[in-house]
């Protein structure tokens, strides 16, 4: 996280990439205002595939920061985050398993029910994590 800037100022990126990678940012800065306060806002969008087997994986973030200057010797900043993030998780290896990769490099989650419990429980909808975290 970067503190906010002295300068006016803002950024805007967009990238894309393979297996369905795409990503928007975007970052506004106050400058250094004539109270002493700077801050910045932020925030970003990243989508993509799995590279291996069914699911796919998207990230929400915003950040926030405050800095305010109290004479020559004191700063006061502030800092915070959410981040929402959703993913398919990958179907984990043995260690007999990850000897062969060869073998298992593409080993994934079932992708559909065939009605068996001990077999649909691998099925890769059933493992979906989500995490949604904030801190100041």
């Amino acid at each position: 996280m970067l503190a906010p800037k002295q300068e006016f100022g803002g950024t805007i990126s967009q990238g894309a990439g393979s297996d369905g990678f795409w990503r928007t940012s975007v970052r506004v800065d106050s400058g250094l205002l004539s109270t002493g306060t700077a801050f910045f806002v932020s925030g970003s969008w990243t989508e993509a595939n799995k590279w291996k087997g069914d699911g796919d994986a998207s990230r929400k973030n915003v950040m926030f920061g405050v800095s305010q200057k109290l004479g020559d010797n004191l700063d006061i900043k502030v800092y915070g985050v959410h981040n929402d993030q959703q993913a398919y998780s990958y179907l984990p290896l043995t260690y007999a398993q990850t000897t062969m990769m060869f073998a298992y490099a593409w080993a994934d989650y079932n992708t559909q029910l065939v009605g068996r419990p001990k077999i649909d429980n691998n099925e890769y909808l059933f493992n979906q994590t989500r995490y949604a975290n904030n801190a100041i």
